[in-house]
């Protein structure tokens, strides 16, 4: 019993006593609830909740369209392949739903995991899910903006952390730049491949092309890739 209130009930702010014990059993709150969340209690309490460390903490703090509280972040396991859905903790009204929820992470980056409170999304029936509605929507929309946006971030804030992460899942990135625009003019600038002249990013490889015309006409069409 404690174990499923611990489960299904650890983040609701009334306390939960078991028979006649003095001790609460849910702890009440966690970090990435907090008005003014501390980054390193929210990474410290994630590490505990997930049991990693993550490489990289992205705190959600969301009004508009729809509410969300929480944090995401990278995984430093490495995914073998590209079949591994992103999954997410979810809370609705401090009452867990899941805690391998998925539709919600972009589907590009396996690597993300996290938790979030969503208490205007509506549960099922069973409350084991989310109805798939427009709010629903909104939240897929605004996680795919955070983590582009943190991403984006982090590459002109800090190159050498976002280089780190590159070198972590760059198999994951590079396959999903294949699909994602926004991503592969990201990693233009930023992932390394081998060459004979060291290592070298998209950019660096075309200035240093014979072919001016190639780079000019990259620059114009970034869909064209190599």
């Amino acid at each position: 019993l404690e174990s499923v209130i611990r489960q299904y009930a650890d983040f609701l702010p009334l306390p939960i006593f078991l028979n006649d014990g003095g001790q609460r059993v849910n702890v009440g709150t966690a970090a990435w609830l907090d008005t003014t969340p501390d980054r390193h209690a929210v990474e410290m309490e994630l590490e505990s909740y997930f049991g990693e460390t993550p490489l990289e903490v992205i705190p959600l703090r969301v009004e508009r369209p729809v509410t969300i509280r929480g944090a995401l972040y990278v995984t430093p396991q490495r995914t073998p392949g590209f079949t591994d859905a992103p999954t997410l903790a979810v809370t609705v009204r401090r009452m867990v739903i899941s805690r391998r929820l998925q539709g919600l992470l972009p589907d590009w980056a396996p690597f993300i995991r996290g938790v979030v409170e969503l208490p205007e999304c509506d549960p099922t029936v069973s409350r084991e899910d989310l109805v798939r509605n427009v709010r629903f929507a909104w939240v897929q929309d605004e996680l795919d903006r955070a983590v582009f946006s943190h991403f984006e971030s982090l590459a002109e804030s800090d190159p050498k952390r976002w280089e780190t992460l590159i070198a972590w899942h760059r198999y994951l990135l590079a396959g999903a730049a294949l699909a994602q625009e926004r991503l592969r003019l990201l990693l233009r600038r930023s992932y390394r491949f081998s060459t004979s002249q060291g290592l070298l990013t998209f950019e660096q490889i075309f200035k240093r092309s014979r072919s001016r015309s190639t780079w000019a006409g990259w620059r114009r069409s970034p869909r064209i890739t190599s």
